[in-house]
């Protein structure tokens, strides 16, 4: 392996143990990145001379020694923009290099054409409405619904109903910092190992649902993302046998039981018109009968799906988000009830299911987590917040340890 490669591990978790345990000492920071104490020291002098951390002295206590030195990363090391395209709009956050929202702006979403414009132009507002500048933005990270491959490329995107659109190339050529583009449920299940309940984990299974159902896995620390970057269409995998119409065009698909759009779909047929989970979610809680059947259908269905999940990985933790979490307490029971009557029990014993405290937040967070994420692992092209140079074009990354979407590395257990 290349030392250069090593050292971006080393400074990657070192990055992640502060950010994660603020104002902590060099030895609680060594423990917690699993790095030694000399290694932990001198990345933290790059980290100072990049501007990225401040240092604080412990306020002495009545125990024996000198007051211990704190490290914290710096309020003003820089920014990172989280952008949430969807249909009805586009939402820009804004957070310090901690990931914390320090502000958020929503506009009106253009026509593709011109979104290499708007983008910029969002970014803009926003930074200003903080009082800070453009100069500090360190990357953007963008989520969309859609098929996105590694490269940015937007293969298709029905919400939208665009297809082959070239959104990376489009977009990194109008901005002047790194730019990490990807699926909504990627984002999202990035954002919960950065941020929500699989921060202490490094292997989970992410499910949401939304316009679609959406899957990420988290194997070792890192989003497995396939091939070319479409992995984690789970709500593709056929659960009923020539069943519903799904928007794919296909019969049978989970996310023909599960998605927003089959559940509005399930209500209009019975003369319940609905736009909204938000709606459907009322009308439960206000005990329609007819509502809370369909929910506990797809409570079941969803079940079902589940369960081939957890037969086929094994996972210690699945987390659903989006619209499943909002609905938690009107899917719940059937859910749970078909979970474990069709997952092996030695399988279902060893996992437990969250719901997503993120999908009830005032900010989305997906688009900040790519933006984190990216500029903080070794992506091949793009340097990280701590270095100026990437790798020479002789050295290669080890596998699995950098992608071009920018994977995750800091849970790799290298010493040197």
């Amino acid at each position: 392996m290349h030392p250069s490669v090593v050292r971006q591990i080393h400074a990657s978790r070192i990055f992640h143990a502060i950010r994660r345990n603020p104002y902590a000492s060099q030895r609680e920071i060594a423990e917690k990145a699993e790095t030694d104490k000399s290694t932990v020291s001198a990345i933290l002098k790059d980290f100072e001379t990049a501007g990225l951390i401040q240092r604080a002295t412990k306020v002495a206590g009545k125990g024996p020694g000198r007051p211990g030195e704190r490290i914290a990363l710096s309020a003003t090391g820089g920014l990172l923009i989280g952008i949430e395209l969807t249909p009805g709009q586009i939402r820009y956050v804004v957070t310090g290099l901690d990931g914390v929202p320090l502000g958020q702006v929503a506009r009106s979403v253009p026509h593709r054409s011109e979104l290499a414009d708007e983008v910029p132009l969002g970014t803009a507002e926003l930074v200003g409405k903080i009082g800070r500048e453009m100069e500090e933005v360190r990357a953007i990270g963008i989520s969309v619904p859609g098929l996105v491959g590694r490269d940015g490329h937007l293969a298709h995107s029905p919400n939208f109903g665009w297809r082959n659109v070239k959104l990376g190339e489009m977009l990194r050529s109008t901005l002047a910092v790194p730019v990490y583009i990807d699926n909504n449920c990627n984002a999202d299940a990035v954002a919960e190992y950065m941020f929500g309940s699989g921060v202490d984990d490094e292997t989970f299974i992410y499910l949401d649902s939304s316009s679609g159902v959406g899957c990420g896995l988290f194997i070792d620390g890192s989003l497995f993302r396939g091939i070319g970057g479409y992995a984690g269409e789970f709500g593709h995998a056929k659960i009923i046998p020539n069943g519903r119409l799904c928007r794919c065009g296909n019969c049978g698909c989970l996310s023909a039981y599960v998605s927003d759009f089959a559940i509005a779909q399930r209500l209009q047929q019975d003369g319940i018109q609905v736009a909204s989970v938000d709606e459907v979610e009322n009308l439960a809680e206000a005990g329609n009968g007819f509502v809370l059947h369909v929910l506990a259908d797809m409570g079941m269905h969803l079940g079902i799906g589940l369960a081939n999940l957890l037969n086929t990985f094994n996972p210690p933790l699945l987390i659903l988000g989006g619209s499943l979490a909002r609905l938690a307490r009107f899917i719940s029971h059937t859910m749970h009830h078909t979970l474990e009557e069709l997952t092996l029990p030695a399988i279902f014993e060893q996992c437990r299911v969250e719901f997503s405290k993120l999908a009830f937040a005032d900010m989305p967070r997906g688009g900040i987590a790519l933006a984190l994420e990216g500029c903080t692992s070794y992506s091949g092209k793009d340097a990280t917040l701590w270095q100026s140079n990437t790798l020479s074009p002789t050295a290669e990354p080890a596998a699995g340890l950098g992608s071009a979407a920018g994977g995750i590395t800091h849970s790799a257990r290298i010493a040197i």
